[in-house]
């Protein structure tokens, strides 16, 4: 049987810098959860940086940081309250990606204590256990990561929706290559931003991002290039029985194009669910947002 996607996991919008190191006290007030109710939504991705409020005893056991831990429990508290399914992973850890051996301990520990902090909360609390593997931590690392990592959640939380991603950035391509444990309860997350010199266009984090002019038409091609790739991500999902989540997708709208911009993210949105894949947009209101600065609906990229 397919694993267990009784929780609502079909329209969603990652929530962007609320809980990273770099956030301050950016946190979820009532207008935040109004905003993603408003849109339409059934559940909210919180991209966690677990990582920088990490404590360590001699024992090397971890905790995490008693303030950061109240205001991640306060956004979840709230947006399970307003009916919604909540995701939270963990994000940002990149010192894992690039030196593995030394910061495994830290990913259990991370989990652990996450886990057991979580285990009585409703069954629409999901957990992701890691954004975008990538760099030494690749397809063959990830998949010996994985089972460990399971097994430390279900110690305390048997039957709680799992989300598991691709290696290589939650690729389309890497799934081929995805071993999962025998757990009914994981579903699968990919991302999708092709073709990436559209929706990166002028990204100040990225070299060179500001030269690329690329454009999206929706020309038969560009359908098909969306269309094929999902087909193979489906193909894959059906063989091994795992729904699929698309974790991630949307467009920096500062440099790119209004109207492809829409055409682009409906195209995606349409494809996935024509797949049968619940989406979850990137994001609710920085430079990918679905609310502009003003806090008003960038409609074009909802309809």
């Amino acid at each position: 049987s397919k694993s267990v996607m009784s929780v609502s996991l079909r329209r969603g919008v990652n929530l962007d810098d609320h809980f990273f190191g770099s956030s301050g006290n950016r946190k979820v007030t009532d207008d935040v959860v109004r905003y993603v109710r408003e849109g339409g939504f059934d559940n909210v991705r919180l991209p966690i940086q677990w990582s920088k409020f990490v404590h360590k005893d001699d024992q090397g056991k971890i905790t995490i940081d008693q303030q950061f831990l109240n205001k991640v429990n306060d956004a979840v508290l709230r947006f399970l309250n307003a009916g919604l399914t909540v995701m939270i992973n963990v994000h940002h850890f990149d010192p894992l990606m690039d030196d593995p051996d030394n910061h495994i301990q830290t990913f259990a520990g991370i989990w652990k204590f996450v886990a057991d902090y979580f285990q009585d909360y409703p069954p629409n609390l999901v957990f992701e256990l890691l954004n975008e593997p990538r760099g030494k931590l690749d397809s063959d690392r990830w998949n010996v990561l994985i089972p460990p990592t399971v097994a430390i959640i279900r110690a305390t939380n048997p039957t709680r929706l799992l989300i598991v991603g691709t290696a290589e950035w939650n690729g389309t391509w890497t799934i081929q290559k995805l071993r999962l444990p025998e757990d009914r309860n994981i579903a699968v997350t990919v991302h999708y931003y092709e073709p990436f010199h559209f929706t990166h266009q002028g990204a100040e984090w990225i070299s060179g991002a500001r030269e690329w002019r690329d454009t999206y038409t929706d020309t038969p091609e560009q359908q098909k290039a969306i269309q094929n790739t999902f087909a193979k991500v489906k193909e894959w999902a059906s063989r091994n029985n795992r729904s699929i989540i698309l974790g991630e997708f949307g467009v920096y709208v500062n440099h790119t194009n209004r109207e492809q911009q829409a055409l682009w993210v409906r195209r995606v949105r349409e494809t996935a669910e024509m797949n049968g894949f619940g989406w979850i947009f990137w994001e609710l209101d920085k430079g990918f947002g679905v609310l502009d600065g003003k806090k008003q609906w960038r409609q074009h990229l909802l309809t």
